[in-house]
């Protein structure tokens, strides 16, 4: 039981009692109570944060447990079926070549083989004059899609919104849009349903000239492993077991001329032969001749660099494919709002962006316009009131980018200290590392000291942070530095707009990993280490400890 124990009979009494139970001698005074019962407090606190973190760790252990299991269970499935599957090729190679010792005369073969080029010269023809009519059906719907495009985004000259078609021209490109489409899904079935016809009339075919060719005219067989994959435990968990990748054994015949031509059904051929690597093909946009890059306000921008203008497709492959044709201006916007977007939970990330529709894309950049007007964490675009928010909107980017935040030059520095020179901090102003927690360094590190109107320290000489010591900036521009290469942000552009909290929650992750590379006897006396209250004095030293330690 908790209570105040007695200096002279070391009895436990209750913390109201001004004297022992059993020796009657006056206990401590009201003050000396207190902390003796906050101490005991303290011990409990802490006991039960122990005892929470042993169950988490026995509940992690046993989901893991249960996890091993279940992949265990699954992959000796695979294993099964693997050798299933083994053993069904082995018995096909085993049927083939009995057949092929039973090989009848070779005028029956030579038949065949006839009325296969035939057959396959006839889908030929048929399968061009499809793919033309395909072509053809594709190219009125990219027109008629452009068009449909390029009236719905017009632009209002004023008010720099998009002006809307009429309703009977609108539903009119709509209903040919769904025709065209429609059409082209036919076409598609019909190709499909003829290729899969050729297919296995040349099965059929090629069965047969294998059947019947005779033993003399047959060349020596063998076997070659197709390698489709291999299983491993880190195989996904599907219930479909056929969509697993296995290695398995493929029978090579002697007709090459059949083993060309599924070749060339499967994956390209070029003309010599070799099997052409789809991945490797050049697949860079080409752009149309005397094309420009749009000149538009930086909403239109946002829309074409992820939807595109029905032209030469979203701006954002343009600009992978000739990143020497994007403006350095729509460059550092475009960036700008992915960054803010990401760092604001707007987007999860900047590969979903490129799979949104117009809408969300729409939706995205107004709340990431709403941030940087004016909840900027490095600063809002626009601090003066009133302001004309449409005509704002409608800026270009290269007039926009003018607005972001730089580093002044010299003669714009905001402070001037007695004798007329310029600076970046107040005259009176220094920092004291001995008192400084490193928690607020990183805040000041990446939004500076508001209540003395000092910026960024990042952005700041050293020169002019008087009392940081340069080993102290290091270390501070070390931790920055943990997150992207650590991955625990995209970049440094949603580093720096990460908001207050999400910023100070970063630091806890980041002086984490930082401790658990220091044992404790480097440390010290020092406390505050694990919220990051530790002077800044005491973790540059330990870290100019570190640093010794690792040199050879």
């Amino acid at each position: 039981m908790s209570g105040i124990g007695c200096a002279g009979c070391s009895f436990v009494n209750p913390p109201t009692l001004p004297r022992c139970i059993q020796c009657k001698k006056m206990m401590p005074d009201d003050k000396a109570k207190v902390i003796l019962l906050h101490e005991q407090l303290l011990a409990m606190q802490k006991r039960f944060v122990e005892l929470s973190s042993e169950q988490a760790t026995l509940r992690d252990d046993c989901d893991v447990d249960a996890d091993l299991r279940r992949r265990e269970s699954e992959f000796k499935a695979k294993e099964q079926r693997c050798d299933e599957i083994m053993t069904e090729m082995q018995a096909t190679a085993t049927s083939l070549l009995a057949e092929a010792k039973t090989a009848k005369p070779a005028a029956k073969a030579k038949h065949e083989a006839a009325a296969l080029r035939k057959a396959r010269k006839e889908w030929e023809q048929t399968k061009a004059a499809d793919e033309e009519k395909l072509r053809m059906a594709w190219d009125e719907l990219k027109v008629a899609e452009a068009v449909h495009r390029k009236t719905v985004q017009i632009e209002k000259v004023k008010q720099g919104s998009l002006v809307s078609i009429k309703t009977k021209e609108l539903k009119a490109a709509r209903t040919q849009v769904t025709l065209l489409k429609k059409k082209v899904q036919a076409l598609e079935t019909e190709m499909t349903m003829q290729t899969r016809r050729l297919k296995k009339a040349t099965q059929r075919v090629s069965h047969l000239t294998l059947k019947y060719m005779p033993a003399t005219a047959e060349a020596p067989r063998a076997t070659k492993k197709r390698r489709v994959g291999r299983l491993t435990k880190d195989d996904d968990t599907s219930a479909n077991d056929d969509d697993d990748d296995v290695e398995v054994v493929e029978v090579v015949g002697a007709n090459e001329e059949e083993a060309s031509d599924e070749a060339s059904e499967g994956e390209g051929v070029d003309d010599e032969g070799d099997v052409i690597d789809d991945d490797n093909q050049d697949t860079s946009i080409a752009l149309p001749r005397g094309w420009k890059w749009p000149n538009v306000p930086v909403a239109n921008q946002w829309q074409l660099w992820y939807c595109g203008d029905g032209v030469v497709g979203p701006l954002s492959r343009v600009a992978r494919d000739h990143p020497t044709r994007v403006p350095m201006g729509v460059k550092r916007v475009v960036q700008k709002f992915i960054d803010t977007a990401v760092a604001h939970d707007i987007a999860e990330s900047p590969d979903v962006l490129e799979t949104l529709n117009d809408k969300t894309i729409a939706a995205v950049f107004d709340q990431t316009w709403d941030v940087l007007l004016f909840h900027n964490p490095e600063g809002n675009l626009i601090d003066e009131e009133p302001f004309d928010a449409v005509a704002f909107r409608a800026m270009k980017a290269s007039v926009l980018v003018k607005y972001f935040p730089r580093t002044p030059t010299r003669s714009n520095w905001e402070f001037v200290w007695p004798g007329g020179t310029r600076h970046l901090v107040p005259p009176d102003w220094e920092i004291d590392p001995a008192t400084t927690p490193l928690r607020t360094l990183w805040f000041y590190w990446f939004r500076g000291d508001a209540d003395s109107g000092i910026g960024p320290f990042r952005c700041i000489p050293s020169r002019e942070l008087k009392g940081c010591k340069g080993r102290t900036l290091h270390l501070v521009s070390s931790l920055a530095a943990i997150p992207v290469a650590l991955d625990l942000v995209p970049s440094e552009g949603v580093l720096m707009q990460l908001p207050e909290p999400k910023l100070m929650a970063l630091f806890d992750q980041v002086l984490a990993i930082w401790q658990d590379e220091i044992p404790d006897e480097d440390k010290g006396k020092g406390h505050g280490w694990d919220d990051g209250s530790v002077s800044c004095a005491t973790a540059t030293a330990v870290y100019v400890v570190r640093k010794r330690k690792s040199l050879p």
